[in-house]
């Protein structure tokens, strides 16, 4: 569960554990109505940066 701070719309939180990486979101519906786009893009972006470590 990522906080959501006074005067904050969008919190983001990255953990690694065993091998794994996790980004958690959550935003104010209200400031932030295309979170999934955020989510979409940093899964794309994470694709993206698996093929050129394994094209290196």
């Amino acid at each position: 569960l990522v906080p959501i701070f006074a005067h904050h719309a969008l919190g983001i939180a990255v953990a690694s554990y065993d091998g794994e990486v996790v980004f958690g979101l959550a935003a104010d519906r209200a400031s932030v109505p295309d979170l999934g786009v955020l989510a979409d893009g940093i899964s794309e972006s994470l694709r993206e940066l698996r093929q050129l470590a394994n094209a290196a």
